[in-house]
Order: structure tokens, then C-alpha cells, then sequence
């Protein structure tokens, strides 16, 4: 299987509305006995090394990204405690953020 399908990927900020969206994610792959993934994104625009900060900064927002993932995570596997729920962060060129669309899954799942 593809390494980009088979499961749920859902993005956590530490914030109520996504601790929801981890909840309903926890929740549809607990039904759908797929596995989750939790991510969290830090913007590093702004935080460069230079002389508006020191040169640790995008290390130290690396590690907030992976204990607020680390979080979601864990209050994941409240809801889904059969499945396999992991974490995930990896730099990427760009993050959209946009509304929640809850898109119910095909009647066959």
C-alpha cells in the first residue's frame, strides 16, 4: 500500500478547535481501523538566524512542533486506543490552512 493512503492524517495546534479535529480524526480511524498521524507545523518565517535571534531558534520551534504533535497525539489515543497513533514532523515548502470540512467517509468503509 502506499505510504500516502491507508491512513488519517490530521494537523494539531494545541488549540480547542484542533484538539476537535484530533478527536473526530481519532474517531474515524478507530471505525475505519486505519492508522492515525498527527502533525503539528512550525512557521519559521520571520526566524532565521541572524541578528534578530539566535541561531538555535528553528531547533527550539522544531522541538515546541514535535511535543505539541506529541500532545495531540496523546489525546488521540483517548479516543482510538485500538490503532496505531503516531506523530509525524517533517519540513515541507508549504502548509495551507484553511476551514474544516468534514467530509463523511465512502459508505463502503
Amino acid at each position: 500500500m502506499n505510504a500516502q493512503t491507508g491512513r488519517i492524517v490530521v494537523g494539531y495546534d494545541g488549540s480547542e478547535p484542533a484538539g476537535a479535529a484530533v478527536d473526530w480524526a481519532a474517531a474515524q480511524a478507530q471505525r475505519r481501523g486505519l492508522p492515525l498521524v498527527v502533525v503539528a507545523a512550525v512557521d519559521h518565517v520571520g526566524m532565521l538566524p541572524g541578528i534578530y535571534g539566535p541561531s538555535s531558534w528553528p531547533d527550539l520551534f522544531q522541538e515546541e512542533a514535535e511535543q505539541i504533535a506529541a500532545n495531540g497525539v496523546a489525546r488521540a489515543r483517548k479516543t482510538a486506543d485500538s490503532i496505531d497513533v503516531t506523530a509525524e514532523g517533517r519540513p515541507a515548502d508549504q502548509l495551507v490552512v484553511g476551514p474544516v470540512v468534514l467530509v463523511p467517509p465512502p459508505a463502503d468503509a
